[in-house]
């Protein structure tokens, strides 16, 4: 469904959901004007309080990226704590990096039904770490290679054991899935899976306004 489809779905006899406001929010980010025009579409059929539950839905998911956000970061810090890394870099004078496209901050834009799956939320920290730096720097579409030394720069695994550990709970929780297996010298091929969402358990946020 694309964002003018889902428009033409907000009628005066519609149920308003969850996920039609997350919808909304996600158009939004790649087009300002969308949230205006699909609220003030919303407020035309009698959806008097439309703002209000964007706000609250949008709130409740901004919320809960910081909360993941900040579990991470704290997991992350504590294992550079663990490995002296602020020590090391003090003494050799190591700056931050910053990392740009054009002056603008790169990001990575994950989908909301990932972040609340009861998949992504049962991974260690390691292997959301992992995971995430997958979709930064993979096409969706093609396969591709994930080597235990790129790993181990992200403080997500210190011995191969430790990493294919984090591999299989990626492949078990269905978010990417073998190609090829590899050998002595050949790295293993992964491809990005939708399966992480049959095994899900589906939230039922249908229906919980009437017009």
């Amino acid at each position: 469904m694309d964002k003018r489809q889902l428009l033409d779905m907000i009628t005066p006899d519609m149920k308003l959901t969850k996920e039609l406001f997350m919808k909304i929010y996600g158009y939004s980010i790649y087009d300002s004007s969308y949230k205006e025009t699909a609220l003030r579409k919303l407020e035309s059929v009698g959806v008097s309080k439309a703002r209000v539950y964007y706000k609250q839905f949008t709130t409740e998911y901004e919320n809960h990226v910081q909360e993941e956000t900040k579990r991470a970061a704290a997991w992350y810090i504590d294992t550079l704590h663990r490995k002296r890394w602020f020590k090391i870099a003090k003494k050799k004078k190591i700056e931050p990096q910053i990392f740009s496209n054009n002056g603008c901050d790169q990001f990575v834009r994950i989908s909301y039904n990932i972040l609340q799956s009861t998949n992504f939320k049962r991974m260690s920290c390691a292997a959301k770490v992992m995971l995430v730096n997958m979709y930064m720097n993979h096409p969706l579409n093609e396969s591709f290679n994930f080597s235990f030394d790129y790993a181990k720069k992200l403080n997500c695994a210190s011995n191969h054991t430790r990493f294919y550990e984090r591999i299989e709970e990626i492949v078990n929780a269905g978010f990417i899935e073998i190609v090829k297996k590899g050998s002595r010298g050949i790295p293993t091929e992964y491809r990005f899976s939708s399966e992480w969402h049959k095994s899900k358990k589906i939230e039922e946020d249908i229906n919980i306004y009437n017009i």
